[in-house]
């Protein structure tokens, strides 16, 4: 799980449900755009510290990025782990995101 850089938001992620961002005070919720395939397993989640983005880690090795506002998909994948991804996250700036995978790669992406 991942709170909002304003604390007022919470993104969730399970196997069962994919996604899940959900406002606070209003219990209002969202769901992000995770194809079904990959519903197995979300190992880690992450919100950007400018409050525009959530990435997810996938056991497909593959970190994915959504626009934390609309709850759309940001580009494509990124997957060169060769490992499960452990846990992600962002630099301060936002300006790219980190992951560590299971097998010690830290890759830092776009």
């Amino acid at each position: 799980l991942a709170f909002s850089p304003d604390g007022q938001k919470i993104a969730t992620g399970t196997a069962r449900s994919g996604v899940t961002i959900t406002d606070i005070s209003s219990k209002n919720k969202h769901q992000l755009e995770v194809l079904s395939e990959t519903l197995t397993h979300i190992s880690a989640v992450a919100w950007s510290p400018d409050g525009e983005k959530i990435i997810i880690a996938l056991p497909d090795h593959t970190i994915r990025c959504w626009n934390a506002t609309s709850t759309r998909p940001v580009g494509p994948p990124f997957g060169k782990h060769k490992d499960l991804i452990l846990t992600a996250g962002f630099l301060p700036d936002s300006s790219h995101a980190i992951s560590l995978s299971r097998d010690g790669e830290l890759l830092v992406w776009d």
